[in-house]
C-alpha cells in the first residue's frame, strides 16, 4: 500500500464505502476531502503526497449526504479565517464527485446481486 496523500480522507471514504457494503444502516454517508493551501494562498484539491510537503497548511473536511453539512475538519499549519471557508467551500464542491462514486460502486454492486 502506498499512500500518494490524502490518507485520512481515503481512510474516511474507505470505511463508509465498507459499511455500505456490509449493509450496515446508517442515518447519513460520510465522506472527506483533503484540502491544501500553498504559500502563495492558492488551494489544491486531493493534493498528492508531494503538493502536501511543500504547502503552507491541509485541511481535511468531513461531510454528511443529507445536507453536506460539515461533520468534522482538521487542519494542519496556520491557517487565516478567509482561507479555511475558502477551503469548505471548495470541499463541498469536490464532495459531490465522492458521493456520486458510492452511488456509482453501490449501484453496480446491487446490479450484481440481483
Amino acid at each position: 500500500m502506498q499512500d500518494s496523500g490524502g490518507l485520512l480522507s481515503a481512510c474516511v471514504n474507505a470505511s463508509c464505502l465498507s459499511l455500505l457494503d456490509a449493509c450496515v444502516p446508517m442515518k447519513y454517508l460520510l465522506a472527506a476531502v483533503t484540502c491544501a493551501v500553498s504559500a502563495d494562498g492558492s488551494v489544491t484539491v486531493d493534493p498528492s503526497h508531494k503538493q502536501l510537503k511543500r504547502t503552507a497548511a491541509e485541511v481535511i473536511v468531513v461531510f454528511e449526504s443529507r445536507h453536506r453539512t460539515v461533520i468534522s475538519t482538521q487542519t494542519h499549519g496556520p491557517l487565516k479565517q478567509e482561507k479555511l471557508q475558502e477551503c469548505l467551500a471548495t470541499a463541498k464542491i469536490a464532495v459531490e464527485k465522492v458521493f456520486q462514486f458510492y452511488r456509482v460502486v453501490i449501484g453496480k454492486k446491487l446490479s450484481k446481486d440481483v
